[in-house]
């Protein structure tokens, strides 16, 4: 997906953001802005168990630590990129749950733990508050006379390449070799204009995963909007905004019960209140980065996961919009909370590890395994399900024990070898291209002042 948990570069001047390489974090010193040195303190006197927070520039985002190899990294219209390694590994994390959850719905383990993987699809909205923190971060503290038209068009640009390149591809291959849901052929706009949301009876056919690529190519088309409208207002009028958006949403939901519209929960009029999550996370990391250093990635992460079963033990809905097991209203959208709980303490951990260079979850978010996998989750996102597919019919085939372990080992190996060449071979020669990525202008903290 996401979206996702971009991968773009800015082609406009005139911009007080700092763009740096993906492989260089550091906010470089301007020319002429030499500060008189002061004596520091010896190594050894100086305290090591807080975290260090980057020195902050009173003009630009703070820069997160940062690693090379982004596979989805940021842009503002005019905004540099940025890279987190630690969201790398988070969405390695989501699209494995989700892979895993797929696979048990056809392989179920215990009748008593089907309410909690079950809830293994939590690896969605994670997607979306990733997708809201990582592409809102960089407009936060960007001036209006920032973005024009032209900039607009570039951030539109990356977007569309990151997403429905790779996703055409998949869906033509998979209807080929008779890998995917419905007649696909017979609807060709709306599967392959990603409509299938609007509809109940075509949300899960094609790619059955695709539905939530619609609702985030709509929220790629709103954030514009959303961002500069929380310029012109600022303050802690865009906090009451933000709230009057996460309880339209739960009213959307609300509707989509009391009217009979289960579609409507997909959309996302009905999901939106996860994208506002991350943006509002987004806001914290660049207005208040100690806050997020203070933070234990380890207790969120426990938390993430105490939520995560909590909602297995009290049995609520699944299904993403949670209508599955013919629940109430009122269940729903507890179970729609809890969702987005678990999404902010998941990002919330990826972030705080962003900023330590010890520590468990660190360790397990940025490792280089971690990094790859979630580099290719996209891929591993669209191709999982085909993949479940032929191997359930190289099973029916003889060619492959019945074993539900090595079916799991093979669909894993399996999805993440087609991701991956889909990665080197689609999707990062498209969104490295020249095209997409626009020629390079100076990064402001270089040009003369």
């Amino acid at each position: 997906m996401k979206s996702s948990s971009s991968d773009r570069r800015s082609g406009i001047p005139n911009l007080n953001l700092n763009q740096s390489s993906a492989s260089s974090p550091a906010i470089a010193a301007r020319a002429g802005s030499a500060r008189p040195s002061i004596p520091s303190r010896p190594a050894a006197s100086r305290p090591s168990a807080e975290p260090r927070t980057p020195a902050v520039d009173a003009r630009r985002p703070p820069e997160a630590l940062a690693r090379p190899g982004a596979s989805d990294r940021p842009t503002v219209p005019g905004g540099g990129r940025r890279h987190y390694a630690a969201i790398e590994g988070l969405r390695a994390i989501a699209a494995g749950a989700i892979l895993l959850h797929h696979f048990l719905l056809a392989h179920p383990l215990s009748t008593a733990l089907l309410p909690y993987t079950h809830h293994l699809e939590f690896g969605v909205p994670v997607f979306f508050v990733i997708s809201g923190f990582v592409l809102y971060r960089p407009w936060v503290g960007v001036g209006l006379a920032t973005i024009d038209a032209g900039a607009l068009l570039r951030y539109g640009r990356r977007r569309v390449a990151r997403i429905v390149p790779a996703f055409w591809v998949a869906l033509t291959l998979a209807a080929a070799g008779g890998l995917s849901e419905g007649r696909t052929g017979a609807h060709p706009l709306t599967y392959y204009g990603f409509l299938q949301v609007y509809s109940i009876h075509t949300a899960f056919n094609g790619l059955g995963v695709a539905w939530s690529l619609g609702t985030e190519l709509t929220f790629y088309a709103v954030l514009p909007l959303l961002a500069i409208g929380a310029i012109r207002i600022g303050g802690k009028r865009s906090l009451a905004v933000a709230a009057i958006l996460v309880i339209a949403t739960l009213g959307v939901r609300y509707l989509s019960f009391s009217e009979n519209l289960p579609a409507l929960a997909f959309t996302l009029a009905g999901t939106l209140d996860w994208f506002v999550i991350g943006m509002g996370l987004a806001t914290v990391a660049v207005r208040r980065p100690q806050w997020i250093a203070r933070v234990n990635p380890a207790g969120a992460l426990a938390a993430g996961v105490g939520l995560l079963l909590a909602m297995g033990a009290l049995r609520l809905p699944w299904g993403v919009i949670a209508y599955n097991a013919n629940p109430t209203a009122g269940g729903s959208i507890t179970a729609h909370l809890f969702y987005g709980a678990i999404g902010l303490m998941f990002v919330l951990a990826a972030t705080s590890a962003e900023q330590r260079r010890s520590g468990i979850v660190p360790r397990l978010l940025r490792n280089r395994a971690a990094i790859w996998l979630g580099t290719v989750s996209y891929g591993i996102y669209l191709w999982h399900v085909p993949v479940i597919g032929a191997v359930t019919s190289i099973v029916g085939r003889g060619w492959l024990p019945s074993n539900a372990g090595v079916q799991l080992v093979a669909v894993a190996l399996g999805t993440t070898l087609v991701a991956s060449l889909s990665w080197v071979l689609l999707e990062r020669p498209i969104v490295r291209s020249r095209l997409v990525r626009g020629a390079r202008v100076p990064s402001p903290a270089t040009a003369p002042a």
